[in-house]
């Protein structure tokens, strides 16, 4: 049986290994002058991993997904092992902005 998964989680799981492979236990998503920016925070310092145009399909299955996972987290698949997401939405400059911490289970 082959199980496809959606466009929204495919972005969402591919930001996550960019994070775990550049050493981070968090990320961050911020609107910023038209583009999504996102961070890899681990120590208290963040890296950029990403930017995508907030209006591309990618951006918004982005938000869409951050969204969407419930508050006791989410478990993902990422670099050949389990995490839990857990999504926090704050307000950025009048946007809203996520931290997403990943925890391996």
């Amino acid at each position: 049986m082959v199980c496809e998964i959606s466009e929204a989680i495919a972005v969402l799981i591919a930001l996550v290994e960019r994070a775990i492979e550049a050493g981070a236990s968090e990320m961050e998503v911020e609107y910023k002058d038209g583009w999504e920016e996102i961070y890899a925070v681990g120590s208290g310092i963040g890296v950029g991993i990403a930017r995508l145009d907030a209006t591309s399909a990618a951006a918004r299955a982005l938000r869409k997904e951050l969204y969407a996972i419930p508050k006791e987290g989410q478990i993902v698949q990422a670099c050949g092992c389990a995490y839990r997401l857990q999504v926090c939405v704050y307000e950025s400059f009048g946007e809203d902005a996520f931290r997403v911490a990943m925890k391996r289970s």
